[in-house]
């Protein structure tokens, strides 16, 4: 092989090694930190794959913060939760910001009725009227956890 065709192929391997290090600096910036919601003292379950038969692979637990890197079908993969790296965790167990201790009295503020959910963005679970009071457990920006169920912060006196 002459010189040149030698520096030529140095050449192309050195762009091919940058384009892949800016995909793989891309596909890092594109991730989110979201934070486990549940029950104060539960936990969620890490599972292999996206979905509910797959083996469970670890737990996460209320609060707990997790950079999600891909989601799928409901689902959200979580880096570094596992000894082995990704794994794979419902997304309504999640919100896009952390939950805070209350343990307070409320009332509701709407001018209808309001969902109570199992889980935020989950299933309704029941309806929480205008003026009902309400026990909230811990709450974020968007939802939160009270005796009954998972509502919206924004219906609640004093919501964001």
């Amino acid at each position: 092989m002459n010189r040149k065709a030698a520096l030529s192929i140095a050449l192309l391997a050195i762009l091919v090694i940058t384009i892949l290090m800016v995909i793989a600096s891309s596909a890092a910036a594109e991730t989110t930190v979201m934070y486990v919601c549940c029950s104060p003292d539960g936990s969620v379950n890490i599972r292999e794959r996206p979905n509910i038969h797959s083996n469970i692979s670890g737990r996460l637990y209320c609060g707990d913060s997790v950079e999600i890197v891909a989601y799928k079908n409901g689902w959200c993969k979580a880096a570094d939760v596992t000894e082995w790296g990704y794994g794979w965790i419902r997304a309504d167990y999640l919100l896009p910001d952390p939950l805070t201790v209350s343990d307070t009295w409320t009332t509701v503020e709407a001018s209808g009725r309001v969902a109570i959910r199992c889980t935020p963005d989950g299933k309704r679970s029941s309806w929480a009227q205008p003026g009902d009071t309400v026990h909230v457990i811990m709450s974020s920006a968007t939802w939160s956890l009270t005796d009954a169920g998972y509502i919206k912060t924004e219906y609640l006196r004093g919501g964001h």
